[in-house]
C-alpha cells in the first residue's frame, strides 16, 4: 500500500502493462504462491508480491536541510494458475528533496523506474508458456477425439490445436494446445466439462495436462 504501490503501479502502466487490483475476498496476506494458483488467468496473468521500504538517510545539514531517503522496492513475479516463480525482482534507489514525504515518494518512483525495467521482458516469456501438452487416454473412436478437439478450439482463450498422435488401439491422443490467458488447470476444468460426464483429470502437471475420456480411463 502507499507511495511505493502508486509508483510501481504508475510506471508500469506508462510501460503498457495493465494493472489490476486483487479481487474482493483474497487475503492479501496469504501465501503469495496459493493466492497465484487460486487466480484465473482471465483475471491477472501474474501477481507481484513482495515489499517496500524507505528510510533516511538522516544527512539534512549536510544537505542545507534537504531530506534525503532511500527506497528498496521487492517482490517476486508469479505465474496466476501455476503459483511458479518467474522473476524475482530487487531494487534500491535514492530521493532528494525538500521534505521527507516528498523525498521518500522519489525514492520510491526510481526505484520502481528500475524494477519495471527488470520485468520488460515478461510478455514475450508469457508468449512462449503459452504451449501445453495435453494427453487423453480412453478415447473410444476417432469420432469422440474429433468432437473433443472441437469443443476445446471453441474454448475462450484457446489459440490452436494440434494433434500429434492418436493410436486407435489403445485410445491415446496426445495434443500440442495454444492457450493465451489460460492455465493449465483451467483448459484441464474446460476440457473435462466438453467431454462428458465420465471424462476426468487425471494429472496437472506445470505445462502437461493428462486426462481421461472415459471412468477409470478405459
Amino acid at each position: 500500500d502507499g507511495a511505493a504501490n502508486r509508483a510501481l503501479t504508475q510506471v508500469l502502466l506508462d510501460k503498457g502493462f495493465k494493472v489490476v487490483s486483487l479481487p474482493q475476498g483474497i487475503d492479501r496476506d496469504s501465501d503469495p504462491i496459493a493466492i497465484a494458483k487460486d487466480l484465473k488467468r482471465s483475471t491477472a496473468e501474474l501477481l507481484l508480491a513482495g515489499f517496500a521500504r524507505a528510510q533516511t538517510m538522516g544527512e539534512e545539514k549536510k544537505l542545507g536541510g534537504m531530506a534525503s531517503f532511500r527506497a528498496t522496492i521487492s517482490f517476486r513475479v508469479l505465474e496466476s494458475g501455476t503459483g511458479e516463480v518467474m522473476q524475482t525482482v530487487s531494487q534500491v534507489a535514492s530521493g532528494i528533496e525538500g521534505t521527507p514525504e516528498i523525498a521518500a515518494q522519489k525514492a520510491f518512483e526510481a526505484a520502481a523506474e528500475m524494477a519495471a525495467g527488470d520485468i520488460a521482458n515478461l510478455p514475450q516469456e508469457l508468449s512462449k508458456r503459452a504451449h501445453m501438452d495435453l494427453t487423453v487416454s480412453g478415447l473410444k473412436s476417432f469420432t469422440v477425439l474429433s468432437q473433443f478437439q472441437k469443443s476445446l478450439r471453441a474454448v475462450p482463450g484457446v489459440k490452436d490445436l494440434y494433434l500429434r498422435s492418436f493410436d486407435q488401439e489403445s485410445g491415446i491422443a496426445v495434443m500440442d494446445v495454444m492457450a493465451d490467458q489460460l492455465s493449465p488447470q483451467e483448459l484441464a476444468d474446460y476440457g473435462v466439462k466438453g467431454g462428458g460426464p465420465d471424462w476426468s483429470i487425471y494429472q496437472v502437471s506445470g505445462r502437461t495436462i493428462q486426462l481421461n475420456a472415459s471412468q477409470a480411463g478405459r
